[in-house]
């Protein structure tokens, strides 16, 4: 069961050690600390092609709330939106350049 922060300790079957990680529940669907963390340095360092995205999507412009490089489980979504379930991935080839 989370707690007030909405963590949980999970055991991890993947884990090597199948040591107890701990995850955030709610909009994030389980996504680890390792997750929020990377999608915090995304945000930071956006491509060009997501800051003209984000320029249609941030401030509620279409009438829901979008959010950046947002945890979901094991990925980081480009953006997300909560109300509606929808994720919005932009590919191509500047993804073969951050790797």
């Amino acid at each position: 069961m989370p707690n007030e922060e909405g963590l949980q300790n999970i055991k991890d079957p993947n884990s090597p050690t199948g040591a107890d990680e701990q995850r955030i529940h709610g909009m994030h669907y389980g996504a680890t600390k390792l997750i929020f963390q990377k999608a915090e340095e995304l945000r930071k360092f956006p491509t060009h092609e997501e800051e003209i995205i984000w320029g249609y999507l941030c401030g509620n412009k279409l009438g829901v709330k979008f959010r950046r490089q947002h945890p979901i489980f094991l990925y980081i979504a480009d953006f997300y939106c909560h109300s509606l379930r929808l994720v919005i991935e932009i590919d191509g080839r500047i993804i073969k350049n951050r790797e």
